[in-house]
């Protein structure tokens, strides 16, 4: 048990280093890019990749776009990963390990850098996310069952009033149009499928050799390439790892309408830390009882 409790605070140890310097590079992306005209491609590795088909920029931290919002060009930082929406998974996690494992030395700092970082994704996943983070970090559990409940009958008109919400202006600023197609493309397969395909899945990469547009939406893909059996297995092996942890569920959940994450390690990776910070977290309130009976 010693030894299994040295190497969980060394994971834990390095994650929260690693989450400085991710956070510090992406911030110094944005900055670099959006405010000053400072050419970081010191070593021009941009002429050796093909980013021509969209406004990529490469910089010696990563990569960088400049994406139109309405009359406004924001910087949005993918760093090394393979968009931006997976940084901002990262960054997700980050918080989400924040708000369980305790104290740490210069916690708020990690935070702050952790929730800048993920702004400057821009991802529309890592906004929402906030929102149940922000009632674990901040509310009791009294509260967080009203929110459970509360964002249960919000998905519920959701789904209702789909065709009506669609139309929301605000969605033209983010890729739900696109990932609409993707998912009606995969509902067309679905439609087709035999009983063997449906429970089975149509094979491991199928989505980017049908023919179609790639389906996008984790659940989706797993229920096209592994079938309704692989999609159970995922949910089966997500909320076994994260026991009561509802709010870590809801977020991972969350991430799969948006993205197949969990063909990634950094996806169960991270539900290791999660488990990690939420054993030193516990760890950390027994000592505190007993100090104080």
């Amino acid at each position: 048990m010693k030894l299994e409790k040295v190497y969980q605070d060394l994971f834990l140890k390095m994650w929260v280093k690693l989450g400085y310097i991710a956070s510090f590079v992406f911030l110094s992306l944005f900055f670099l890019n959006q405010f000053t005209s400072i050419n970081t491609d010191i070593f021009n590795l941009e002429s050796l990749l093909d980013l021509s088909p969209n406004n990529f920029k490469f910089h010696l931290m990563g990569i960088t776009l400049n994406k139109i919002y309405g009359s406004s060009i924001i910087t949005r930082v993918y760093g090394f990963f393979v968009e931006p929406q997976y940084a901002g998974f990262y960054f997700t996690m980050n918080l989400l390990i924040a708000c369980y494992i305790g104290k740490f030395r210069n916690k708020k700092l990690w935070v702050l850098m952790n929730l800048l970082a993920g702004t400057v994704t821009f991802s529309s996943t890592f906004f929402l996310s906030l929102i149940p983070i922000s009632v674990l970090a901040f509310t009791g559990n009294n509260f967080r069952f009203v929110f459970y409940l509360m964002l249960t009958i919000f998905s519920l008109f959701c789904i209702f009033e789909y065709e009506n919400m669609k139309q929301m202006e605000i969605l033209n600023l983010t890729s739900f149009g696109d990932r609409e197609d993707r998912i009606r493309g995969a509902l067309v397969v679905l439609e087709k499928a035999t009983q063997p395909d449906f429970y089975f899945g149509h094979g491991v990469d199928f989505q980017n050799t049908f023919g179609g547009k790639p389906f996008s939406a984790g659940f989706f893909v797993a229920l096209v390439e592994r079938g309704l059996i692989g999609l159970l297995f995922v949910f089966i092996m997500i909320f076994c790892a994260i026991g009561k942890k509802y709010t870590a569920g809801i977020i991972l959940l969350l991430y799969l309408l948006a993205a197949p994450l969990y063909v990634n390690y950094l996806f169960w990776i991270s539900i290791l830390a999660i488990w990690a910070g939420a054993e030193r977290g516990k760890e950390l309130r027994e000592k505190r009882i007993l100090a104080n009976p």
